[in-house]
């Protein structure tokens, strides 16, 4: 069976990852411009997500908050179980009363419906920048089993020295993990886990040169996604 085939009426979840200032969230758009010219309902989202606990964690990386690594971990693993169950709760009337009903708006429910999704990071950033943190990779894996499988992971591959010239311009400060030492032991430990082969939480592999304009990597990343997913994204 062609493996553009499977699924065929299931949405598809595209995860972009790479270090702070990498570029990720740039060709997130980029590419949910391309898939959306196809004619195909596109969402973004992002990690930490919108959600109750993804609040907390941002409070945590800008420093405004301590949080042990630990219950860091913990935290992440909770905001992603919430953004791909995420429930909303809506009032509907009938003739003699309101009452309310708990619906599935998370990735899960999106990609039921058709939808494709594509995420600013997911649980590869959570395994190689909580395991920077000193935790036993193989508790992390543990935590996150269970996720929806991304069917392709786009790593933006950046030099740590243009990830931190571009985060100078982008803030006034710098985050938990934006430090030239710390973005290069981090990346060393994205490359372990990818060449651990942890296919349940990368699926299909795509590697691009970030340090080139961004119109370059945009170019690069949707020709990899147009060779691998070719019959979904030839235009209606």
């Amino acid at each position: 069976m062609n493996k553009n085939s499977v699924l065929q009426k299931r949405g598809r979840f595209l995860v972009v990852e790479g270090l702070d200032g990498a570029g990720s969230s740039t060709q997130v758009l980029a590419l949910h411009k391309f898939i959306t010219s196809r004619n195909i309902k596109c969402e973004m989202t992002k990690e930490p997500s919108n959600g109750p606990f993804g609040a907390v964690i941002r409070e945590a990386l800008n420093l405004r908050i301590p949080i042990n690594p630990r219950a860091l971990a913990l935290a992440f693993a909770a905001d992603r179980a919430d953004h791909i169950d995420h429930i909303t709760f809506q009032q509907s009337k009938t003739q003699f009363q309101k009452k309310w009903e708990a619906r599935n708006t998370g990735i899960r429910a999106l990609l039921e419906q058709g939808t494709w999704v594509i995420s600013d990071r997911y649980v590869l950033s959570n395994l190689a920048y909580q395991s920077y943190q000193g935790l036993d990779l193989d508790w992390l894996i543990e935590i996150n089993k269970g996720i929806i499988t991304p069917d392709a992971t786009i790593i933006i591959r950046t030099p740590v020295e243009e990830c931190l010239r571009r985060l100078s311009y982008r803030s006034t400060h710098l985050e938990l993990f934006d430090s030239p030492g710390q973005l290069k032991s981090i990346w060393e430990i994205y490359v372990r886990i990818i060449y651990l082969g942890s296919k349940e939480f990368i699926g299909h592999y795509i590697e691009v040169d970030g340090s080139s304009l961004a119109k370059m990597v945009s170019q690069s990343i949707i020709s990899e996604i147009s060779h691998y997913f070719t019959s979904e994204l030839e235009k209606k």
